[in-house]
């Protein structure tokens, strides 16, 4: 607990604001990548030459195969300009592979990709 004016400051309070920062910051930051790359991999998808619908399956590979396109577009532009890396992906201007064991980042992003991917199979099923 900290002091703020004399008083001892509620630290649920801050907490639940920091979430909140935090969600609003990753919603907004992560909008711009999910509709490039996912836009990019579904024109890719449209233009295949399909025999049928495809199937859940080759959604949710999409969906890790456009996630894994931001990853590696992000690891490429943090290792050119981390300046540019805090605009892009803020998560690429920390050594993912090193010693601090960070490597879940990617593999969350890559998660959220696959679960993307499910998310479209059912509302394109849907109709």
């Amino acid at each position: 607990m900290s002091l703020v004016s004399g008083e001892i400051a509620n630290p649920w309070g801050s907490a639940l604001f920091g979430l909140i920062f935090l969600s609003l910051i990753a919603t907004v930051w992560g909008v711009v990548p999910s509709v490039a790359f996912g836009g990019l991999v579904l024109a890719i998808m449209r233009r295949m030459p399909w025999r049928r619908r495809p199937a859940t399956v080759e959604y949710t590979v999409a969906g890790v195969v456009a996630a894994g396109l931001y990853v590696l577009a992000g690891l490429g532009i943090g290792g050119l300009s981390p300046g540019a890396a805090m605009l892009f992906a803020p998560w690429a201007t920390t050594d993912l592979w090193g010693s601090n064991g960070s490597w879940w980042i990617a593999a969350s992003i890559l998660l959220a990709g696959a679960a993307a991917g499910l998310l479209y199979a059912v509302c394109v099923k849907r109709g």
